[in-house]
C-alpha cells in the first residue's frame, strides 16, 4: 500500500482546525489527537460545549454541570440506564443554559425594547426553563403537597405564638443605660 503524497512529493501530514488555519498534527497518531477537546465556555452565545466536547471540571461551569449531574442521579436512585443517563446529561446542559440565560436577562437592563419586542435572552431563559421542566418530569420529580394544618390547629397555633410573645415581652426589664 502507497503511502499518501501532497503536491510536491512530501508525504502527506493529517491537519486539524486550529485558530482558524489549518495546523499539521505534531504526532498523528497521539493519543491527545485522538480526545476531544476540553472546552471553557465564556458566553451563552458561544456555547459550542453544550453541544459538543468535554467540559473541563476545574472551571465554574464544569462544577456546577457536574453538580448538577450528581444531584440529578442522587435523585433518581443510583446507577442510571442509559436513557435515563441521556436525561440526566440533558437536563445538566439544561440547567447550565438556564444560568447563563438568567445572567443574560440580568445584564441586559431592558428586557422589553423600545420597538415593543421583547430582549432575545428572556425568550432563551423561558425557553429552556420550559424544556428543563419536562426533563425533570420525565425523570420522576412530581409535585409534592405539604401537610396543611385544619383551622383549629393554625388557631391554637397562632393563639399560643402571641401568648409566649407576650411573656417574652413582659420578662423584659426596661435599661435606662446606666
Amino acid at each position: 500500500m502507497a503511502k499518501k503524497e501532497n503536491k510536491q512529493g512530501r508525504p502527506y501530514r493529517p491537519r486539524q482546525l486550529k485558530d482558524g488555519r489549518r495546523v499539521a498534527y505534531k504526532r498523528a497518531d497521539a493519543r491527545a489527537n485522538a480526545m476531544p477537546r476540553k472546552v471553557f465556555p465564556v458566553h451563552a452565545g458561544a456555547a459550542k460545549v453544550l453541544r459538543k466536547g468535554v467540559i473541563d471540571r476545574r472551571g465554574t461551569l464544569g462544577h456546577a454541570f457536574y453538580g448538577e449531574l450528581a444531584n440529578l442521579r442522587t435523585h433518581i436512585g443510583g446507577d442510571p440506564t442509559l436513557p435515563l443517563a441521556r436525561l440526566i446529561e440533558q437536563g445538566a446542559m439544561l440547567h447550565l443554559l438556564q444560568a447563563m440565560a438568567w445572567a443574560e436577562v440580568q445584564t441586559a437592563g431592558r428586557l422589553i425594547r423600545t420597538d415593543g419586542t421583547a430582549h432575545p435572552a428572556l425568550d432563551v431563559l423561558l425557553r429552556t426553563m420550559r424544556e428543563r421542566r419536562e426533563v425533570l418530569k420525565l425523570l420522576g420529580l412530581e409535585r409534592r403537597a405539604k401537610p396543611i394544618p385544619s383551622l383549629q390547629e393554625y388557631l391554637a397555633k397562632k393563639a399560643t405564638e402571641k401568648e409566649t410573645q407576650e411573656e417574652h415581652v413582659k420578662t423584659e426589664e426596661p435599661t435606662d443605660g446606666t
